[in-house]
């Protein structure tokens, strides 16, 4: 059983690099959450495209790594559209917010302060890689990379649609599911309840 409820939330954003070189800041252009009751089960979920204010940094490589073209966010709501729909569903504080990475937490964080905006949700915020490394140390799980798809891999967590952020999102609830109910023998361990 989780502690308390949790939203799971994934991003996907403008190109980093290429933010990066126009000294621009990386913007969001989807968001997916699903919100975990204490059970794993899915309450509800949610998402949502984004149209960045700077749509020329939804470069090729985010297309070909997200499916999303420009013509996709073109009418899609800005982010001070949307905020708050997103706040709601996560309760403002009532749920704690968590994402794989620091980074989406970061990006997340960037796009309020950006907007004259308040953080409106929990903290502190749950890196679930912290917990994926933690728990994987401690079971003797070796793997080259902690990249989500590795992870679901050893897990055998299936991502059907990946770099979309509502899919991504239920794949690190999959994720943290198992990771609960992971059990180690002497010579092996199996997941179960994926």
């Amino acid at each position: 059983m989780l502690p308390e409820q949790l939203v799971i939330f994934d991003l996907e954003t403008t190109d980093i690099a290429e933010s990066a070189a126009l000294s621009k800041p990386v913007e969001i252009i989807e968001v997916g959450a699903i919100k975990l009751g204490s059970n794993f089960d899915i309450l509800g979920e949610f998402s949502t495209l984004v149209r960045p204010i700077n749509l020329d940094l939804v470069t090729e490589a985010v297309s070909k790594l997200t499916g999303l073209t420009t013509s996709d966010l073109d009418t899609a709501p800005f982010f001070t559209d949307v905020w708050r729909n997103f706040a709601k569903f996560t309760g403002f504080s009532s749920f704690r917010i968590s994402s794989y990475s620091t980074f989406d937490v970061t990006v997340l964080e960037s796009e309020y302060a950006s907007r004259g905006l308040t953080f409106p949700h929990k903290k502190p915020t749950i890196d679930i890689l912290s917990v994926v490394y933690g728990s994987f140390v401690s079971k003797g799980i070796s793997v080259n990379t902690l990249s989500l798809g590795s992870v679901c891999g050893v897990l055998g967590v299936s991502r059907p649609k990946v770099h979309r952020a509502l899919e991504d999102a239920r794949a690190v609830g999959h994720v943290l599911k198992s990771l609960y109910t992971v059990k180690q023998s002497a010579e092996s361990f199996t997941c179960v309840g994926v």
